[in-house]
């Protein structure tokens, strides 16, 4: 019996740990990513949850634990301090990648005016393409030598929407970043 007891109580802390590692994962992004207007409906949705859980473990342990008030107090500080850090990474975690690197160009492909191609200071970059209700996100690397852009990304190169080209070189002016291989008809990238 009491070993029941243990397997209910490890499940009901792991529902709250799996909800959170679920909206952790949905608003950090670890490399590329597609995200759309359906994160508006799942995200609220496993919040609700996981308040309604937070509330229910909260009120549970509180009777249960009415005549040893140590104890509760233990387990309340824990459910409030846990609740608001699974917040803060609810509101600060989205952004946090981004506000760490300043993008040093941003360009439209003359191709596609949804795909934008991103360049950030620490040599990564971002090729977005957008559509009207979700937007993917693919990441990479980039070397810069003089006026010349490295993409190292060759499976971006081969294997993406628009033809893409692993060199690119900027013109005088740092408005357009035109691809070496010109023989492929691919087009370049003008600044925004």
């Amino acid at each position: 019996m009491k070993r029941i007891a243990n397997m209910l109580n490890f499940l009901k802390h792991f529902s709250l740990l799996f909800i959170a590692g679920l909206i952790c994962y949905i608003f950090l992004d670890f490399g590329d990513y597609c995200s759309g207007i359906e994160t508006l409906f799942i995200v609220p949705f496993l919040l609700i949850i996981l308040i309604l859980n937070i509330l229910t473990l909260f009120i549970f342990n509180y009777f249960r634990n009415k005549r040893n008030k140590t104890n509760r107090n233990k387990i309340s500080t824990f459910y409030f301090l846990g609740t608001l850090l699974i917040m803060a990474l609810f509101f600060f975690g989205q952004n946090l990648y981004q506000q760490l690197y300043k993008p040093i160009w941003t360009g439209t492909s003359q191709e596609n005016d949804f795909i934008n191609l991103i360049l950030f200071d620490d040599n990564h970059f971002e090729l977005k393409k957008n559509s009207n209700h979700y937007a993917c996100i693919k990441k990479g690397k980039f070397e810069q030598k003089g006026n010349y852009i490295y993409l190292k990304r060759k499976d971006l190169v081969r294997n993406y929407d628009i033809k893409l080209d692993s060199i690119y070189f900027f013109n005088k002016d740092k408005s357009l970043l035109i691809p070496q291989n010109e023989n492929y008809k691919i087009s370049p990238f003008q600044k925004n």
